[in-house]
């Protein structure tokens, strides 16, 4: 009797062990969905420390985005590797994916020129546009890097801002992708929409994706709430959002069909 209590005291120890490294990080196909336990780890690590105690090697604003979003501590670790990635295509899992998550600091793109800053710090509206433009065309040739030089040399990129709301309607009708904008769309027709295979891109103010401005693809309603494809946070694109936290941070809507 006492060895068995012992085989059991030791399956439950495995086990809380087991759970509480699953617990600090759910690792996907895509990247790391944060934890609060992980957030803590990665934030106390020597990698975060490091970059912290020389600030003086990083744009304000990056820093600022890696407290937002810690999932970005290895981009920002290379910020200043001189062996940078350059532009790669999609990889074989993005291309089966419906509608892929492109992340704007993703390292194959995200070290790039936008306007007078990178892709990975204010791409996020050719990152979006990418997503959207790929899943309904399934052009490969429609990604970040494209869809980023195509808004600065036709002038949507504006300084001091980013991407132009014109970007978010006319780089699509280039696609062949129709683009309808609006102020505002109720929780059914927005649910109808992407019930008949259109996908939606959402301005969105201050709040729980941004500290100022930012964009978000909305690809899918189900047990009334939708599934986002947030371009700087794997996290939030892991989770479902209902209608009122969406609605009461959208500042633009815009509906797009193939």
């Amino acid at each position: 009797m006492g060895k068995s209590c012992s085989k059991i005291i030791l399956l439950i120890l495995i086990l809380a062990a087991w759970i509480v490294v699953t617990v600090r990080a759910k690792k996907t196909e895509e990247g790391i969905i944060l934890t609060d336990a992980y957030k803590k780890q990665i934030m106390e690590s020597a990698e975060w420390k490091k970059i912290f105690l020389h600030t003086e090697n990083y744009p304000d604003i990056l820093l600022e985005d890696l407290k937002r979003n810690p999932e970005m501590l290895e981009f920002v670790e290379g910020y200043n590797d001189v062996h940078k990635k350059s532009s790669e295509g999609l990889t074989f899992e993005e291309q089966k994916k419906k509608v892929p998550l492109f992340i704007q600091w993703d390292k194959r793109w995200g070290y790039e020129p936008y306007g007078t800053s990178d892709i990975g710090i204010s791409g996020c509206g050719p990152t979006c546009m990418a997503m959207v433009i790929y899943s309904l065309t399934r052009n490969t040739e429609a990604i970040p890097p494209v869809l980023a030089q195509k808004s600065m040399n036709e002038g949507y990129y504006v300084d001091g801002i980013g991407t132009s709301w014109k970007f978010m309607r006319e780089a699509a009708l280039d696609y062949g992708v129709i683009a309808s904008q609006f102020d505002m769309l109720g929780e059914q027709e927005m649910a109808d929409r992407l019930k008949d295979g259109n996908l939606i891109i959402c301005a969105m103010g201050p709040g729980d994706f941004t500290n100022s401005g930012h964009f978000i693809v909305i690809y899918d309603y189900s047990r009334k709430k939708f599934s986002v494809n947030d371009p700087f946070s794997y996290t939030n694109s892991s989770k479902k959002w209902e209608y009122t936290t969406l609605i009461s941070q959208c500042q633009q809507i815009w509906v797009y069909a193939a």
